[in-house]
């Protein structure tokens, strides 16, 4: 090998190394703060109780802000509500998809599809999984929210996050999710409850489309 065909190659090397590393550690600065303290716990006919969420949890997910609660509607139906916002600033700590987690909790993955929400004039593509746990079946609606846009698909949100180091946007993340006992009653309360609180929750977050 040349000397010319080795400088070319320890450049390539050189180059290649400074845009991975870049892609890696930078974060752009972000004075961005959310607050879910205001969230409302009664809306129409939704009554909520907020959850304890454990500590343990709080330091594996690390966000800047989480909300959980449960809701009863009149007709004693029960939906329960959680979402958390994530900033680049912490560090550490993001999202962690229902699909690996909850098989190592007893929970039975009996089938995936997507579930669309409505947001004004806009539709959001959530996963919907049909759940088992013990002799109770439910089903859970989650996505996530990036500034490419939102998605229930696990690897097209880390095509969004790979999207957003490629641009230097910032990788801020919200994580949105519902559930309820599978039955009628309940999925047809749980639409009505999708609508009313899922702009409550996009108020109070810091993506634009």
């Amino acid at each position: 090998m040349d000397k010319k065909s080795f400088s070319v190659i320890i450049i390539i090397l050189f180059i290649t190394f400074t845009v991975t590393t870049t892609l890696k550690y930078y974060r752009p600065e972000s004075d961005i703060m959310v607050d879910f303290s205001d969230f409302p716990l009664e809306l129409d006919n939704w009554r909520g109780v907020e959850n304890n969420t454990p500590k343990y949890v709080l330091d594996i997910l690390n966000p800047q802000d989480l909300f959980s609660a449960s809701y009863v509607n009149d007709d004693g139906l029960t939906i329960n509500l959680f979402f958390d916002y994530f900033s680049p600033d912490r560090g550490y700590g993001g999202p962690h998809s229902p699909r690996n987690c909850l098989p190592g909790s007893g929970w039975i993955i009996q089938e995936n599809n997507t579930h669309n929400i409505e947001l004004d004039e806009r539709i959001l593509s959530a996963n919907r999984l049909n759940l088992r746990y013990q002799n109770n079946h439910y089903i859970m609606d989650f996505f996530y929210i990036t500034h490419f846009g939102e998605t229930g698909n696990d690897y097209m949100f880390k095509i969004y996050e790979i999207l957003s180091s490629l641009s230097f946007k910032q990788k801020d993340i919200a994580f949105i999710k519902f559930e309820c006992l599978d039955t009628p009653e309940n999925k047809e309360a749980l639409v009505e409850f999708q609508k009313l609180f899922i702009k409550e929750i996009y108020q109070r977050l810091p993506f634009e489309y």
